[in-house]
């Protein structure tokens, strides 16, 4: 492949976070460089990456923001085996997150 061509994402495997107000960890579903991630909330939810479940404990903190309806793919590190997600709608908002592992650029 080219340098900077883009590759288009291959899901290998998905999973549904339910989120509160309060963050939750879970393991990344699958294998591969990309993570694609849909916020189906109707409040911004945030999530990080992390090696293990207490590298991604504050997400509200430290984390990316996806819009209610959102979604963004991203590159993560063969060591980030874990996702932190929580929703903020003044700590009261709840919702799911949808994540895709897989390979590729862009979708």
């Amino acid at each position: 492949m080219a340098v900077g061509a883009n590759q288009p994402f291959k899901g290998v495997d998905s999973q549904a976070i339910a989120c509160t107000g309060a963050p939750a960890n879970a393991a990344l579903p699958g294998s591969g460089e990309s993570v694609l991630i849909y916020n189906a909330g109707t409040v911004v939810a945030f999530v990080l990456f992390g090696g293990n479940a207490a590298s991604v404990s504050e997400p509200q903190t430290y984390g990316l923001a996806i819009p209610p309806g959102g979604s963004r793919l991203l590159g993560v590190s063969k060591f980030d085996n874990f996702i932190g997600a929580a929703f903020a709608a003044d700590g009261t908002g709840t919702g799911t997150l949808y994540v895709s592992r897989g390979s590729g650029t862009v979708y």
